[in-house]
């Protein structure tokens, strides 16, 4: 595939032998940094990881295939951080081996790391607010286990008052993101 060819496609792409840049089109060389006007300063013969640092989500280095896996052609997609003037980009990479070249399609997930960091805050708010009501269910029912003699009706009643709410509020979280995850997946519409 000639690089004319390569930049008319929609992502970059870079063709690698060895490790080393054979081709790469002009969306490749913007994603590397390099700039669009100077054909020379593309990264034509250099390693892909000295043309631009590849890095896995906890920063250390990623180490990309130089030879074809032992069955099939593809090269899984993955999401590796591209750092580039110092700033560090998501990006969705896959590939297909052929004769000998792996050729890496790249393309922005820019928004994906978005939702997977959104995805988290919700897990953890979500996880706050349940933890929250089952601690006081926690210490009520164990207080009136360990002194029930103690207690007063009056005061065994607002405790199991307190104990049945928390647990009515545990109930409607959980079917609040059971309903988000419906929704999520396409299986509720609203």
């Amino acid at each position: 595939m000639g690089a004319e060819l390569l930049d008319r496609r929609p992502h970059a792409v870079v063709v690698l032998r060895d490790g080393i840049v054979v081709v790469a089109n002009q969306r490749a060389r913007l994603l590397f940094g390099r700039t669009a006007d100077r054909p020379d300063d593309w990264p034509i013969g250099e390693p892909l990881v000295g043309a631009v640092r590849c890095l896995d989500d906890v920063g250390e280095p990623v180490a990309l295939p130089t030879e074809p896996p032992a069955v099939g052609d593809r090269y899984a997609e993955r999401i590796i951080y591209l750092e580039v003037a110092g700033s560090r980009r998501p990006v969705a990479v896959d590939g297909r081996w052929s004769q000998g070249e792996l050729v890496l399609t790249l393309r922005s997930a820019a928004r994906r790391d978005a939702a997977v960091r959104l995805q988290g805050d919700v897990v953890a708010t979500v996880a706050h607010e349940i933890r929250s009501p089952l601690t006081s269910v926690k210490g009520f029912t164990r207080t009136l286990l360990s002194r029930w003699e103690r207690f007063s009706d009056e005061q065994k009643l607002t405790m199991l008052a307190t104990i049945e709410q928390d647990a009515d509020r545990v109930t409607r979280l959980l079917t609040d993101l059971l309903d988000v995850s419906r929704i999520d997946a396409g299986r509720v519409k609203l």
